[in-house]
């Protein structure tokens, strides 16, 4: 899994009768999660069009549980779950600036090929962005080191001395893991962020 967060401000053109946030905007904020989510990958979706794929929506869910109001700022955490040969899945949860869920959702995005509009496998394209992503140690300055450890995010958060040594002062108070990678994959980091 990789994971991404977005900043957004409700508008008032896009708030209904009753003051909340109308609930079509959601899907164009998502679209907006996931193509920054891409692009924090090194991957556009212009270029992808420009290489002749494709990525129309194939499947949208999404529960509401709380709106959004005017003038409030929406954290919105895209989330790639699944690639598959020719389709793409990503999960989105959307929190007010109070970090109150307001909603949670799914998009899936099949590739398909320009010219012939018929599925093409893009698999291994976004595989290897992924993973290439995965060792990056820079931190994006919106909460998470985009693809350090893309199977178990990092977030910065109050000041905490984990499992960074003395040689990472530099990042020492910064970072604390919420979730971990496997043993192997902290170990890489560690001794990644040691030879800098």
């Amino acid at each position: 899994m990789y994971e991404y967060n977005v900043k957004l401000r409700v508008r008032y053109a896009e708030t209904d009768q009753m003051g909340y946030c109308y609930y079509g905007n959601y899907a164009q904020y998502f679209e907006v999660a996931r193509v920054e989510t891409l692009r924090s990958l090194g991957l556009s979706y212009k270029e992808l069009e420009d290489n002749g794929i494709l990525l129309p929506v194939s499947d949208y869910q999404i529960k509401y549980i709380l709106p959004a109001f005017y003038d409030e700022e929406l954290n919105i955490k895209c989330m790639i779950k699944e690639i598959s040969d020719f389709k793409i899945k990503f999960d989105y949860q959307t929190h007010n600036q109070n970090d109150k869920l307001l909603n949670f959702a799914s998009t899936t995005l099949v590739f398909v090929n320009k010219q012939t509009k018929k599925p093409v496998n893009c698999h291994n394209i976004l595989k290897e962005k992924i993973r290439v992503t995965r060792w990056q140690t820079i931190p994006s300055g919106r909460g998470l080191l985009p693809g350090a450890i893309p199977f178990g995010r990092i977030s910065s958060v109050v000041p905490s001395h984990s499992w960074f040594s003395a040689k990472n002062s530099f990042l020492d108070g910064y970072f604390r893991v919420l979730r971990t990678a496997s043993t192997a994959d902290m170990f890489l980091i560690r001794f990644r962020l040691c030879c800098r």
